[in-house]
């Protein structure tokens, strides 16, 4: 009777600690996506400004 009841405490333990182990993990790789979004749109942002500037010089130069 004990056995299972202790059997079961220690499944419910271990199945808890994979949960909170695995949602973090995931919360972590969110963020680190987050962040690669964020840097992707910055340099995109510049690139878009980059092709403005330069056309802007190409206009003035004709």
């Amino acid at each position: 009777m004990w056995g299972y009841i202790f059997c079961g405490i220690i499944v419910t333990y271990c199945c808890g600690f994979c949960i909170v182990v695995a949602y973090v993990s995931y919360k972590e790789h969110r963020e680190e996506q987050r962040q690669i979004q964020i840097e992707y749109n910055q340099l995109s942002n510049r690139d878009f400004e980059l092709e403005i500037y330069s056309e802007q010089k190409y206009d003035n130069k004709h």
